[in-house]
């Protein structure tokens, strides 16, 4: 196998800055940035045609984990990438940016740990909370080959590298300055707006189909406001859009681009729930709206998670308007 200076485990569309943040410090260098599970992700990452980068794609096969065959198929997959992939690897540098989810990453690294410079810049972020370990996990460490421990994040349990790996291995100091990963978006930055204003909606699956049936009022209003604007959606890379908001007959811009690589000059504002992207977006300078406090939760406490969820990244930087008519203002306001 080729000998690369700098390999990147990807598994999520917020890890593509801070990798290409890392190539751009050494463009002489050989890079290979492998995706984990995203296909999406990947087909960006492909278009983009980096010079000394090469990309590749595995998969986990274990998606249910009720259904035993995918398990056995998993441990099988396991046995391929380590022999065909892994194995030939010695000698470089490794970042991997999540102990949490990518189960099959995690295992990756930690088989490459002994003859490789790993780091993992994945300290415990605020919130996740370690509790009682679940069989489920036990039986993870056993597949995957490392120690899994049980996390409680945003109102749900999660599997995630244990506390003493993270202590041993994490390297809290390789994530890339602000000033880099706002230079590598602009670099590979996509126009959509014919240089017109817009606003860019955020949009996942999961955001307004629970709450139409019983609050289709709110809304109806909210997105009829919106389309008294030139405004844009964005699809989540992996749920899509809602079927909510595809009623409403707005532009769609490609899922498989990320958000943060989206020509923001002509924006007004962004607007959206939860996302990663807004707290990324409002650090950049685009003016970044959050519908956490205007759209109606069951579940308070799960509110005021999620609010916590994005400050973190961008203390004091995100406006949430608390009612139709404040949003409504601060869109006016914006286009004049």
């Amino acid at each position: 196998m080729q000998h690369y200076d700098y390999i990147y485990l990807c598994s999520a569309y917020n890890d593509v800055s801070h990798i290409l943040a890392f190539i751009e410090r050494d463009k002489n260098a050989q890079h290979l940035i492998i995706i984990v599970n995203s296909h999406q992700c990947h087909k960006f990452l492909k278009i983009l045609s980096i010079n000394n980068t090469d990309v590749l794609f595995i998969e986990s096969k274990l998606k249910q984990p009720k259904q035993l065959l995918q398990w056995i198929y998993e441990w099988k997959n396991l046995k391929q990438i380590r022999s065909k992939l892994l194995k030939g690897i010695v000698g470089s540098k490794i970042f991997f940016f999540s102990s949490f989810y990518d189960l099959l990453g995690c295992s990756c690294i930690n088989f490459l740990k002994d003859k490789n410079e790993i780091f993992l810049s994945i300290p415990i972020e605020e919130g996740f909370k370690l509790v009682k370990r679940r069989i489920i996990d036990v039986i993870y460490s056993v597949l995957y080959g490392v120690r899994f421990e049980t996390f409680f994040y945003i109102n749900q349990k999660i599997s995630g590298l244990s506390i003493s790996y993270l202590n041993s291995n994490t390297n809290q100091n390789i994530q890339a300055a602000q000033k880099e990963l706002i230079a590598v978006r602009k670099k590979f930055s996509t126009h959509f707006a014919n240089n017109e204003s817009f606003i860019l909606m955020l949009d996942a699956e999961t955001n307004f189909e629970g709450l139409f049936d019983s609050n289709q009022a709110v809304v109806d209003k909210l997105f009829n406001l919106l389309k008294k604007f030139n405004t844009l959606v964005k699809g989540h890379p992996r749920l899509g859009l809602s079927l909510v908001t595809l009623r409403y007959g707005f532009h769609e811009i490609e899922s498989f681009i990320p958000v943060e690589f989206i020509d923001f000059s002509t924006c007004q504002c962004v607007i959206g729930c939860w996302s990663i992207a807004l707290p990324n977006l409002a650090n950049m300078g685009v003016k970044a709206i959050s519908l956490l406090k205007l759209l109606p939760y069951e579940d308070e406490n799960l509110r005021h998670l999620r609010i916590s969820y994005i400050e973190q990244y961008a203390p004091s930087k995100i406006l949430y308007p608390t009612t139709l008519e404040e949003l409504e203002k601060e869109l006016s306001e914006r286009y004049q």
